[in-house]
């Protein structure tokens, strides 16, 4: 398990270096979240292969 407190620092940091990240926060323990990501982790593979860009989700600043 990783604490949300690490998951934030290191959005932190990849965001401070304009490194382009979408994080997307899941309610429950690692195995419910698998569960509920697996849609958008698909969709975002599909979005990668048809060469459709990622925007991120790091706030502005």
């Amino acid at each position: 398990m990783i604490p949300t407190s690490t998951e934030d620092a290191t959005r932190g940091v990849y965001c401070d270096a304009r490194i382009t990240t979408r994080w997307t926060l899941y309610p429950g323990d690692h195995l419910l979240t698998d569960q509920q990501a697996k849609d958008d982790v698909v969709k975002w593979l599909g979005d990668r292969f048809a060469g459709r860009p990622e925007p991120g989700n790091c706030p502005l600043s």
